[in-house]
């Protein structure tokens, strides 16, 4: 779901917006602010798809405050509301890649005409843009929650109402390679041959998501490393131990670092809290076993060290939307499927 920022000095004004955009599906209000000052900071922490903003505030001016949003938010769209056409600013907001105007006083059916285009815009990014958008985000939470959206668009073969060939997906993986800095043929063969979604891969939607969420964690994982090399320890330590019950104290001691490092570098590179991260591997381990293996849910709980079935299927209800017993019945009906 995009997320928006709306910042204006004028109270009605960013009342008016937040009462048309709440009427807009799809779309989550994540801040309100009246101080351009603050944006930066919201950015960080909200992490936006869209950012709405006036034209001048408390002396500054958006193109000011259009430089700070896109240092920390190179992806999000910023629009403009101001009640005049300067064509100079105008001129020079381009150039910093403001998206559009708002022109006041706004109809709902403009604030309207503007999410839409916001969303086809969206949906036209070639694969290999949206792989580039989502690892530029540092937010490994937004992956995990566009992987089905990422999977549909694969194996729908439908991006910007195009067929996805072979070409889309190596575009897809090279622009991966690209952002971990692998140019080396042999290491680039390896990770074509690691990440490669075949037809049975694609026949799948649940063995495409899982590829997707292996490929991407490779992607955070090494873009991590290059930063800040102890964390090859952590997560090497995370991959041998996930079976068990994991706790921060344990793999910061183990790894030589403080706890409280540990958990900075991790909300600096992922946007995610140790123990979420945690999760998310158990609960991608546990999507296998079911899909693969067919296990049953008490089985998984216990093999993941869940120190009871109840609790596992809470933590699976609240990151994934539904029941472990509702997955499992969408993974039976895709298997009778492809067994017709």
């Amino acid at each position: 779901m995009p997320r928006i920022i709306i910042s204006d000095e004028d109270y009605l004004v960013r009342k008016a917006l937040e009462t048309i955009i709440a009427k807009a599906d799809h779309f989550d209000i994540v801040a309100l602010s009246s101080d351009h000052r603050v944006l930066p900071d919201l950015c960080k922490t909200h992490r936006p798809d869209i950012v709405i903003t006036d034209i001048v505030q408390s002396g500054e001016t958006s193109l000011a405050a259009t430089k700070k949003i896109r240092e920390v938010s190179p992806c999000a769209s910023v629009y403009i509301v101001t009640a005049c056409n300067d064509f100079e600013i105008v001129q020079e907001s381009l150039k910093l890649g403001v998206a559009d105007y708002i022109l006041k006083p706004f109809s709902y059916e403009r604030i309207m005409r503007i999410l839409k285009k916001f969303e086809n815009q969206s949906s036209e990014l070639s694969l290999a843009e949206q792989v580039r958008q989502l690892v530029f985000q540092k937010d490994f939470n937004a992956v995990y929650q566009s992987i089905p959206r990422l999977e549909q668009a694969l194996r729908g073969g439908i991006v910007s109402k195009k067929t996805v060939s072979n070409n889309g997906l190596e575009q897809m993986l090279e622009e991966a390679l690209k952002l971990i800095n692998c140019t080396e043929k042999h290491h680039k063969a390896r990770y074509f041959d690691k990440f490669h979604f075949s037809e049975t891969t694609l026949n799948s939607r649940f063995l495409t998501r899982f590829l997707l969420f292996d490929l991407f964690e490779e992607i955070y994982k090494q873009r991590s490393i290059q930063k800040k090399p102890q964390l090859a320890k952590v997560f090497h330590y995370l991959d041998e131990r996930v079976y068990h019950d994991i706790t921060l104290r344990e793999a910061a001691v183990y790894c030589g670092i403080s706890e409280g490092y540990l958990s900075r570098v991790l909300k600096e590179h992922y946007n995610l809290s140790f123990n979420t991260y945690v999760q998310m591997k158990k609960l991608q381990l546990a999507k296998q076993a079911f899909y693969l293996n067919g296990d049953k849910i008490v089985d998984v709980s216990f093999q993941l060290s869940y120190s009871e079935p109840s609790y596992f299927c809470k933590v699976f209800k609240r990151m994934e939307g539904i029941t472990p017993t509702q997955l499992k019945k969408q993974m039976a009906m895709e298997n009778r499927k492809r067994n017709e």
